[in-house]
C-alpha cells in the first residue's frame, strides 16, 4: 500500500490472505485483509469490488466486535460512494448513513469527518456551495481539533476540489498548494499525486500552461497503478498540450472551449479530449465530447469504470 507502482502485486497478496484469515476463523485478522483488499480495489479504480470488500470487512469486524476496525472500515465507504458508480443522490445517502451510525454509536470524530467532506463535495456538484463549505469547515475544524494531519491536509484537498467546482481557480490553488506539499512530505505518494492534478487543474484554468504541465509530469511520477490519479494527470497534460499548441498558432474557434471545471472521473477525461479535439479541428470529436461531458455532469457517477462492477 505504500509502493503506488505494486499495487497490483499488493491485491493479489491480501487476496490469498483475506482467503486463508477466513478458513482459519479469524475474524479479526480476517477484516483487517479485506479492509487492506478494499483499499487496493479503491486505487486501481474497481470501486464496485472495494464496496464489497469493504461489507465483508465490516462482517468480520462486527463478529470480532473490534468497533475500531468497524470504525476504519467506514471511513472509507464515503470515498467509495463519493468516487465510485453511483449517482450522486445514493452516493449522498450513503455518506450520511456513515453519518448517523457513528453517532447512535460512540462516535469516531475522525471517521465522521471523512463522510462530511465526502458530503460536501456531493452538495457542491448539486450546485449547493454554501453547505458544502459549512461541511467542509466542520470536517476541518473536527481532524484539527483531534490533530490528524494527514487527515487535515485530506480535507483541505477536498475543499481545493469545491472551490474549482465552483470556477474559483485561484482560490483552489490556494486551497490546494498545502495539501499537496504536504501530503509530498508524509511520503504518501498517491494522495500527493492526486493533489498534483487539481493544483495542475487550478493552474491551467488561470492560463499558466508551463505551470500546470510541470506538475501533471510531478503528479506522474508519484500516481504510480492509482487508476484516478492516472486520469487526472492525463486529462491535465492532454489540455496543457493542446493550449501550448493553441497559443502557437492561435484559433478564433478557441472561444468554443468548454469551461474549464473538475467534474468526476469520466466528465473530466471528455472535457480535456473535447478541448484537445477543438485544437486539432476535428469538429467530430468535439461534438462528441461535449455530448458525453454535458452527460456527466447532468447525471454524474463518479467513475466510467465502475459501471461495469458490481456494486455491493
Amino acid at each position: 500500500m505504500t509502493a503506488p507502482q505494486a499495487v497490483h502485486a499488493t491485491a493479489d497478496a491480501v487476496a490469498a490472505a483475506a482467503e486463508a484469515l477466513t478458513a482459519l476463523g479469524d475474524a479479526a485478522g480476517e477484516a483487517k485483509a479485506h479492509f487492506v483488499h478494499a483499499q487496493v480495489f479503491r486505487r486501481l479504480g474497481k470501486v464496485g469490488a472495494c464496496e464489497a470488500a469493504l461489507d465483508r470487512a465490516l462482517a468480520a469486524a462486527r463478529r470480532a466486535r473490534d468497533r475500531r476496525r468497524a470504525n476504519t472500515v467506514l471511513a472509507i465507504a464515503p470515498l467509495a460512494a463519493l468516487w465510485g458508480p453511483s449517482p450522486v443522490t445514493r452516493a449522498s445517502g450513503r455518506c450520511l448513513d456513515v453519518v448517523r451510525v457513528l453517532r447512535i454509536t460512540q462516535g469516531a470524530p475522525a471517521v465522521e469527518a471523512v463522510a462530511l467532506s465526502c458530503q460536501a463535495v456531493l452538495e457542491a456538484l448539486r450546485g449547493r456551495t454554501d453547505a458544502a463549505r459549512r461541511m467542509i469547515a466542520l470536517a476541518r475544524k473536527m481532524v484539527e481539533d483531534l490533530g490528524i494531519t494527514q487527515r487535515l491536509l485530506e480535507a483541505d484537498v477536498f475543499g481545493g476540489l469545491i472551490d474549482l467546482l465552483e470556477g474559483d481557480a485561484v482560490a483552489a490553488e490556494r486551497s490546494l498548494r498545502r495539501p499537496y506539499d504536504g501530503l509530498r512530505d508524509l511520503c504518501l505518494g498517491i494522495d500527493a499525486a492526486r493533489a498534483a492534478a487539481l493544483l495542475a487543474r487550478a493552474l491551467l484554468a488561470q492560463d499558466r500552461i508551463a505551470e500546470a504541465e510541470t506538475l501533471s509530469h510531478e503528479s506522474e511520477a508519484l500516481a504510480g497503478d492509482d487508476l484516478k490519479a492516472a486520469i487526472a494527470w492525463r486529462g491535465v497534460r492532454a489540455e496543457a498540450l493542446a493550449g501550448a499548441a493553441r497559443a502557437a498558432a492561435p484559433d478564433p474557434r478557441g472561444a468554443l472551449l468548454m469551461p474549464r471545471r473538475i467534474t468526476p472521473n469520466r466528465a473530466t477525461e471528455a472535457n480535456a479530449a473535447c478541448n484537445v479535439a477543438i485544437t486539432a479541428h476535428d469538429f467530430a470529436a468535439i461534438r462528441e465530447g461535449l455530448s458525453e461531458a454535458f452527460e456527466e455532469i447532468d447525471h454524474p457517477t463518479g467513475s466510467s469504470y465502475g459501471r461495469d462492477a458490481t456494486v455491493a
